[in-house]
């Protein structure tokens, strides 16, 4: 499960931590959420410092969401690791 705190009160700038597992349903439920936000010219940060799994649905999204200019913080090695893999 994922879980998703908003903890930027800047709404130009929102910082999303999320939490838990980006697999699954959870997918949709985050590509959703940030789109809601480029789509509204926001500068998002996602914070990753507690994912504790991703699948491969998860990845791609990251993926795509940091080629949109996403930033993404405090990944795991794993996860740097795998989005170094992939360019723009």
């Amino acid at each position: 499960m994922l879980t998703i705190e908003r903890i930027a009160d800047d709404t130009a700038y929102p910082v999303l931590v999320l939490s838990g597992r980006l697999a699954g349903n959870d997918v949709a439920r985050i590509r959703t959420l940030c789109e809601q936000h480029l789509q509204a010219g926001k500068t998002l940060t996602l914070d990753l410092s507690d994912i504790s799994f991703l699948d491969s649905a998860g990845l791609k999204t990251l993926q795509e969401l940091r080629c949109r200019g996403v930033a993404l913080v405090n990944c795991s090695f794993y996860v740097s690791t795998e989005l170094e893999k992939s360019k723009c």
